[in-house]
């Protein structure tokens, strides 16, 4: 008989995560659809019906994600339309710092092995931090979590460095300048190291 109710409470494990899967993917399936749409379209408010369809906390991750990948995958042009959108996102409520913050968290992952194919894909994960640090949808300190240095050994020094140029490009010097003073000490000390390094 137990053996009976482990073999039920499997089958129904395996069936919730199949159930799962299946969600995720009519989910990331919906998210690319929205997003080939706004790119052609630019409707900054059929795409927050569609992120309010999919009424959870996971889709909306999801949809950062994709965002932020396609970004990085594409070209300056639709890197740039979806910054807009991003920051229409912000500003709506709908992409909250959490849920942007996780959302980045694969996309930051896969960025090394995504360069190797599409080398602007730092440039273009820049101009999405700046645009989210400029909405004060994050700070600077996002550089100093824990897992940007478990990612790439130590600091991200030419993400940091990008994401730089890109504020002083979307706003001005004084504003660049205030974002670098607002770095976490860690990440200063690693930056003035490096430059005193590499001379």
């Amino acid at each position: 008989d137990e053996e009976d109710e482990e073999e039920e409470v499997d089958a129904a494990a395996s069936v919730a995560d199949e159930a799962t899967k299946f969600t995720d993917e009519v989910m990331e399936r919906k998210n690319k659809g929205t997003i080939e749409e706004y790119l052609a379209q630019k409707d900054s408010k059929e795409v927050v019906e569609c992120v309010k369809e999919l009424e959870c906390r996971k889709g909306i991750v999801l949809f950062v994600k994709q965002a932020v990948v396609y970004a990085m995958e594409h070209k300056e042009p639709e890197a740039k339309q979806l910054c807009v959108l991003l920051k229409f996102l912000f500003q709506d409520g709908l992409v909250t710092k959490e849920l942007f913050s996780e959302g980045l968290t694969e996309p930051l992952a896969s960025l090394v092995d995504v360069a190797m194919d599409a080398p602007k894909a730092y440039d273009f994960l820049a101009l999405i931090l700046a645009t989210a640090v400029l909405a004060e949808t994050i700070t600077m300190n996002i550089f100093s979590q824990d897992f940007m240095k478990e990612l790439y050994g130590d600091y991200p020094l030419k993400l940091v460095l990008k994401t730089l140029a890109a504020i002083r490009a979307s706003s001005d010097e004084v504003k660049m300048l205030k974002c670098a003073g607002e770095l976490p000490q860690p990440v200063k000390h690693f930056l003035e190291e490096r430059v005193r390094h590499d001379g």
